[in-house]
């Protein structure tokens, strides 16, 4: 849908056309589930901790239309893991078709780009581990 409004060179504060609210529309509807979506925001319940150990865990993936990233934190502290979701990056396709493998790099650029920013904000050195994960084939 944004690259149909990118296409159509909409400005930023028209209304959006008919057929593509219908579109959204449609799309909200059946997607109820997200209204419920909560996602908890603390994440320093043992950050300050030396036992707590830290792990960055980042997904990359494409489609023809998008590509993105997301991190999340996963903390091993007193025999309880947990994960949090940090960040999410998402980038839609350039209108010049390029090839899925490209867009899965562009992804994964994305993913290597977002775990760097989230280390640097964390502020500990001992981030135990950092994972990458893709779906790519190349």
């Amino acid at each position: 849908m944004f690259q149909e409004l990118w296409q159509r060179k909409i400005p930023w504060d028209d209304e959006i056309p008919v057929d593509l609210q219908t579109l959204w529309l449609q799309w909200y509807s059946e997607h109820p589930q997200l209204s419920k979506l909560l996602i908890p925001r603390n994440i320093l319940e043992c950050l300050d901790d030396a036992e707590c150990k830290l792990e960055l865990h980042t997904f990359s993936d494409a489609s023809p239309k998008a590509y993105g990233a997301d991190v999340y934190l996963r903390t091993i502290y007193k025999d309880q893991v947990t994960v949090h979701l940090i960040t999410v990056k998402t980038c839609v396709a350039p209108l010049k078709k390029i090839s899925l493998p490209r867009l899965e790099l562009l992804g994964a650029l994305v993913a290597s780009q977002l775990a760097t920013e989230v280390k640097k904000v964390l502020e500990r050195k001992d981030t135990s581990k950092m994972f990458f994960w893709t779906d790519s084939q190349i």
